[in-house]
């Protein structure tokens, strides 16, 4: 099944950095999010207290990015995590491959994948460079960002069907065009809440296209330049926020309820099949007590049935051979409910007292 997280590069903008993970994570967590997606630890002691404290808070990351490449591959491999970004330093389109291909390789030994996440104003930012790309670093991963490659001209939905098999994790955020004849990308606009912008980012389509392949891995949602509370926005606490957010979330199999700003797994045949187990379960004892309780808990009016009638009232065997005893049933008594006849109990050892029959 998918993950839903957050990319929390908005928030490091909007909040001025990360002062408490933790927290970051609770707060995502309460509006339904499965985690951030990288974990950011300085020393190892500080990796596993981290993912120890999102386990419990049952939160999850996708990746992690150490303070160096190596220590990355290391620990996401011990957290048994599916990839890393790319972290190389070349300069060019030809020593990024290259450079690329002896990190895949590393990747590689550890049990990784090294993804590639597309940019605008990278060396793979348009469609050509990303499938060059692919072309060149055959053992990397795609780490789709949707926005990006719209906003490039590039062919999103293309794109992941042409390298679903290399997916490892999608991007997803909404872009708002403000000043389309500048040079510079982040003059042009500002990425932005998932259908919140005027450009026309097909995240519904991705979304439509994952769930009909079931992708299992990561999706992410990325605000990069937040105009407001990032909760609100990630929450979609807006009656806008809300249709837009809904419409892609219902894709993912997520509901987004306006009234909780929260997550809740749909009525799929996946979860309705149990259910359906559960309630002819449940049926079917209702109907076994309902037989005990006719077969025997009948009104005390047909206990005669059990008590044999005689002249001199109502009878049954004793406990002592030969001998009858004569019972009176109080009114309103039922089956199950207990009658004393006092002294036609159990002889008392060594007298002629007997104790009561029940």
């Amino acid at each position: 099944m998918m993950k839903i997280g957050v990319a929390d590069y908005g928030m490091f903008v909007w909040e001025g950095g990360l002062f408490d993970y933790e927290q970051r994570a609770r707060d995502l967590k309460a509006i339904g999010y499965d985690g951030m997606e990288r974990l950011r630890p300085a020393t190892e002691a500080d990796a596993l207290n981290m993912a120890s404290r999102l386990n419990a808070l049952g939160c999850d990351f996708a990746t992690v990015e150490a303070p160096t490449a190596e220590l990355s591959i290391r620990w996401a491999a011990a957290f048994r995590k599916d990839y890393v970004w790319i972290k190389v330093t070349g300069k060019t389109f030809d020593d990024y491959c290259r450079q690329v291909n002896v990190q895949a390789e590393a990747c590689e030994r550890w049990g990784l994948k090294v993804a590639l996440h597309n940019h605008l104003g990278s060396l793979v930012e348009k469609q050509d460079e990303l499938d060059e790309f692919m072309r060149r670093c055959p053992k990397a991963a795609l780490l789709l960002d949707a926005g990006h490659l719209a906003v490039a001209g590039g062919d999103v939905i293309g794109t992941a069907e042409r390298y679903y098999d290399r997916l490892i994790a999608v991007h997803l955020k909404g872009w708002e065009m403000t000043h389309p004849e500048k040079e510079v990308w982040h003059e042009r606009g500002y990425f932005c809440e998932i259908g919140g912008g005027n450009f026309p980012v097909p995240n519904a389509e991705l979304v439509a296209l994952l769930k009909k392949r079931g992708f299992d891995k990561w999706v992410m949602i990325e605000h990069d330049t937040h105009l407001r509370e990032p909760l609100l926005g990630f929450g979609g606490e807006t009656e806008h926020a809300f249709s837009v957010n809904s419409m892609v979330m219902d894709g993912l199999g997520y509901t987004v309820y306006a009234d909780e700003a929260m997550f809740a797994v749909p009525l799929t045949p996946s979860v309705l099949l149990p259910m359906l187990v559960l309630a002819l379960l449940g049926l079917c004892f209702l109907a076994v007590t309902y037989w005990f309780s006719k077969r025997y808990y009948e009104p005390i009016d047909n206990i005669g049935q059990m008590i044999e009638r005689t002249d001199g009232g109502d009878e049954i065997d004793g406990i002592l051979e030969g001998e009858r005893v004569r019972v009176e049933v109080p009114a309103g008594c039922q089956y199950g409910q207990q009658v004393v006849v006092n002294g036609h109990g159990m002889p008392r050892q060594g007298t002629s007292a007997r104790g009561n029959l029940f």
